[in-house]
């Protein structure tokens, strides 16, 4: 990445939505690469309820690279 490219993406918003309720869930990332989407989604799914994390479903796109990160950091399968 250069410069001008991280001028403009210093920041992102990853969503993360719940199947049965439809409940939506924002979180702010510190860039668009797999690491902070990693981190935001932590962040914001230590909030949720134990059960409700399990039905959470997100983009499948590169983004979601960490995912295996993520389950073990959050102790639920994905």
């Amino acid at each position: 990445m250069d410069g001008r490219e991280d001028a403009f993406n210093r920041s992102s918003v990853g969503t993360l939505d719940e199947r049965k309720t439809r409940f939506a869930v924002l979180c702010k990332m510190n860039g668009n690469r797999a690491e902070a989407a990693l981190d935001g989604f932590t962040r914001q799914m230590k909030r949720l309820p134990a059960m409700m994390r399990n039905s959470m479903t997100y983009a499948r796109g590169s983004e979601m690279a960490c995912h295996p990160e993520l389950a073990r950091r959050l102790k639920i399968d994905i």
